[in-house]
């Protein structure tokens, strides 16, 4: 290629960024591998000792005690900065079963840092979402309920005023 007049190619490594492939030497193409995955077996490999995979996948647990049906729901609320969250379960064997789950983002810190209070929208927003976790956990006959409020509600200076109204208008106690 006939280097033109201004083209400064001419003047770059031959394995430069800009020179076309065609002046680049054509070497063996050199092919990493990731941790051995490409390596070929050699007839005197051997594998390691050991357990096969599905062995050591298999792991031999004690059988958890029964937890005794008692009639108890547990529902748990997070309304934080940016989403509204409710779990709802109940005590089963090796834990718990989980009944319901709801999540919604309200964007309660919305220009929070700007302003120090929690915006009108944001606010209405997680109301809505909020009346939703009170439906489901009338419906879903929840006898413990835990609801807790984070950091946008705590360093609002209308943040009380915002928990006084949640209680109002759907029954939840938000703990901040």
């Amino acid at each position: 290629m006939e280097p033109v007049a201004g083209d400064t190619r001419a003047l770059l490594p031959k394995k430069g960024i800009d020179v076309p492939a065609e002046e680049r030497g054509n070497g063996p193409k050199r092919h990493r591998s990731r941790r051995g995955r490409n390596r070929r077996r050699r007839p005197n490999d051997k594998k390691p000792p050991g357990p096969s995979r599905e062995a050591a996948r298999r792991v031999d647990l004690p059988a958890p005690a029964p937890i005794p049906e008692d009639g108890n729901v547990y529902a748990a609320i997070d309304l934080g900065t940016n989403n509204c969250r409710l779990l709802v379960a109940r005590p089963a064997p090796g834990g718990f079963e989980v009944i319901d789950a709801f999540s919604r983002t309200v964007g309660l810190g919305e220009n929070l840092n700007a302003t120090g209070a929690l915006s009108m929208g944001s606010m209405d927003r997680a109301i809505s979402a909020l009346k939703i976790c009170a439906g489901k956990i009338k419906r879903d006959g929840a006898t413990h309920v835990r609801a807790i409020a984070t950091e946008a509600c705590r360093f609002a200076e209308n943040g009380a005023s915002f928990i006084e109204r949640i209680e109002r208008e759907t029954g939840i106690r938000l703990d901040i």
